[in-house]
């Protein structure tokens, strides 16, 4: 059995990623079922099987539907302050975004290092929807219509 590295603990990551799991179910529920079955029995008339005609005619079809749910899945985990905050004591496993937290003290408010903080931890949100800016459109218009 592989140990894990030094100070990393599975449990924690894994919490905090099946938090998206029911919103994504829900999400691509209606795009899976709106993929045409006459392209996936064409891939079988064709020779493929089905996981291959899943994996070369469906995912292609529904992959907007795909990075809209991981998008909001990743924001999903991204904030969420009072999970991280609750279920983990050892504070040396809080994400980033609980540093703002941190940086409110007994005394005051630290606004030069929640502004810093609040800067560095907008900036993966920020980089990853103008990297798939494309696709969120794409996935959250073609989800809204029939």
């Amino acid at each position: 059995m592989v140990e894990p590295a030094k100070g990393i603990k599975i449990a924690p990551i894994l919490s905090t990623a099946t938090l998206g799991i029911p919103f994504s179910v829900l999400i691509l529920r209606t795009f899976f079922l709106g993929t045409p079955k006459e392209l996936e029995e064409a891939a079988k008339l064709d020779g493929c099987n089905s996981f291959t005609a899943f994996l070369k005619i469906v995912i292609p079809i529904t992959k907007p539907g795909i990075i809209v749910s991981a998008a909001i899945s990743f924001l999903f985990s991204w904030g969420d302050l009072i999970f991280n905050i609750t279920l983990n004591r050892d504070q040396s496993l809080w994400p980033l975004t609980t540093q703002v937290y941190q940086a409110m003290g007994q005394y005051g408010i630290e606004w030069n290092s929640i502004m810093a903080i609040a800067t560095l931890t907008i900036l993966p949100v920020i980089i990853i929807f103008i990297s798939l800016q494309k696709q969120l459109i794409e996935g959250l218009v073609s989800g809204s219509l029939k």
